[in-house]
């Protein structure tokens, strides 16, 4: 799990939490979704591309006042950040970014693709 990797903090955090019996664990983003989706009460994290995309019956949730998570909202344009040295699968969705079709898909759920 790559979020482990931050910090020593983070990961005995982490450690800590999975021996709590009951305690959910997602592996990656379409499972937090639908664990998110499926659990009553839980409360969690999820990028407002994947919500859109999803359709996902979930509240949301103002952060200090900020209601930009209606409908109607436009997000903050998609960044993606990827080491030089990059795996095969990460310079392959780098790449699927830079299609016209990943661009209008991003369109659509107006999540735009940052230039920089």
């Amino acid at each position: 799990m790559l979020i482990k990797a931050i910090s020593p903090e983070i990961s005995a955090a982490i450690a800590e939490a999975r021996k709590r019996p009951g305690m959910a664990v997602a592996t990656h983003d379409l499972e937090n979704a639908e664990m998110l989706n499926r659990t009553p009460g839980a409360l969690g994290t999820i990028s407002l591309s994947q919500f859109k995309a999803q359709k996902l019956e979930l509240q949301r949730l103002a952060i200090a006042g900020d209601t930009r998570w209606n409908s109607n909202a436009r997000s903050r344009p998609f960044v993606v950040i990827a080491k030089k040295n990059a795996g095969q699968n990460a310079r392959g969705f780098s790449n699927f970014l830079l299609l016209t079709k990943a661009e209008r898909i991003l369109h659509n759920l107006n999540c735009p693709l940052s230039p920089e």
